[in-house]
C-alpha cells in the first residue's frame, strides 16, 4: 500500500437540495487531501447546484450501536482539505442549499434593528441632555 491508497476515503456524496435530492447518492473513493472547494465543484457537476448556494456537512457512517446517531459537522471552509475537518473512511457529505433570500432578510432585519435601537438611544440622551439643561438654566438664574 502506497501512501496515496492509505489516504483515500470512501465516501459517500448525498444532496439534501430540493432540485436533486431524489437524486441517488453517489459512491466516490476520494483522497483526504482534496479540498473542500474541489469537493463543492464536483457536487455542483452532479447535482447541479452551484457552489455559492451550497453547505456542506459531514457525518460518520453507521456505527455498530443503535442508539449511536451520526451528528452532522459543518465543512465551513473551502480553502482547506477533508483531512483538516477529519472526515473519516465511510463517512457521508451533505450537501443542502443555502437560503440565501432569508439570510439577505435576516441580515438586514438584525442591522435594521441595530440602526432603530440605536437612533432611540440617541433620541433619549439628547432628550435627557435638554432636561439636564434646563434644570442647570434654573439653577442658575
Amino acid at each position: 500500500t502506497g501512501m496515496l491508497s492509505d489516504s483515500l476515503l470512501n465516501l459517500t456524496l448525498q444532496s439534501m437540495a430540493a432540485q436533486s435530492c431524489e437524486k441517488p447518492p453517489l459512491q466516490r473513493r476520494l483522497p483526504s487531501t482534496l479540498s473542500v472547494a474541489k469537493i463543492k465543484a464536483l457536487l455542483a457537476r452532479q447535482f447541479g447546484l452551484d457552489v455559492d448556494l451550497q453547505e456542506l456537512t459531514w457525518a460518520n457512517g453507521s456505527s455498530s450501536g443503535t442508539n449511536d446517531i451520526p451528528i452532522p459537522q459543518p465543512l465551513d471552509r473551502d480553502d482547506v482539505d477533508l483531512a483538516y475537518f477529519g472526515v473519516a473512511n465511510k463517512a457521508t457529505i451533505y450537501m443542502q442549499e443555502r437560503d440565501v433570500t432569508t439570510t439577505t432578510m435576516s441580515r438586514g432585519a438584525s442591522t435594521s434593528a441595530n440602526g432603530n435601537e440605536l437612533l432611540q438611544r440617541l433620541e433619549q440622551q439628547e432628550s435627557e441632555m435638554n432636561d439636564f439643561l434646563q434644570r442647570k438654566q434654573k439653577i442658575m438664574n
